[in-house]
């Protein structure tokens, strides 16, 4: 389920699931802007505490505030937004070995 446009995900295996998520980074990012947010997890310096490799089609990038939270696939033309059913709780970092 890696690396596929969102209507190949659809097609093929359903709506996302959070549970196919892990949370890479959390932290302060200093905009919402989705595009600028790509790039720096793409091609730009990647922040302390970053666990994963650079951002590509198929993930998935969560803004949350007090106004709430959305979710936003990587597609392979800009982003599309996505609503998962039941929300989890925000995650904690897990600690890899």
């Amino acid at each position: 389920m890696k690396f596929i446009s969102l209507n190949r995900m659809l097609e093929r295996f359903g709506e996302p699931k959070q549970e196919n998520y892990q949370v890479a980074f959390d932290g302060e990012m200093n905009t919402n802007n989705l595009e600028e947010i790509y790039n720096r997890f793409h091609t730009g310096h990647l922040p302390d505490g970053y666990r994963g490799h650079a951002i590509a089609v198929s993930d998935m990038i969560e803004l949350y505030g007090e106004g709430g939270r959305e979710f936003h696939y990587v597609d392979e033309r800009g982003f599309q937004a996505v609503s998962f059913g039941e929300m989890y709780p925000v995650q904690e970092p897990v600690m890899e070995l």
